[in-house]
């Protein structure tokens, strides 16, 4: 389970990832994140990290939405392009398995959460 500490620490060396010294606040849909890490099989280690560094997850209108905060505050990653490049080494080899699991929260997690969309968008 370090091993996702250690590539985060090297993505904030390197990329230019900025540090996070507070605690972090309980992230927006929390009954969500304890749905997926309860199925996230061997990935619960690396999306507990992105959980931990501000990751959002919740679902808004019968979508699953899965990233930074759009402000960025309260996230490890300054902008978007840190987040996708964390994403990029650490998920995307994972993708189908994390769009599995994010298809099987919509199920059972309902239309909406209480909270308005806050995912970047291009």
């Amino acid at each position: 389970m370090g091993e996702w500490r250690e590539r985060l620490a090297e993505l904030r060396g390197s990329r230019g990832i900025a540090d996070k010294t507070d605690e972090t606040p309980p992230s927006p849909g929390s009954d969500l994140w304890v749905q997926l890490l309860a199925d996230a099989g061997p990935l619960r280690g690396t999306l507990e990290a992105f959980r931990a560094q501000g990751c959002v997850l919740q679902v808004v209108g019968g979508r699953v939405f899965f990233g930074p905060y759009d402000d960025f505050e309260g996230c490890v990653w300054r902008d978007a392009d840190k987040w996708y490049a964390a994403y990029a080494v650490l998920l995307a080899p994972h993708e189908l398995t994390l769009m599995d699991l994010l298809r099987r929260l919509l199920k059972h997690a309902g239309p909406q959460s209480p909270r308005a969309d806050t995912r970047r968008r291009e």
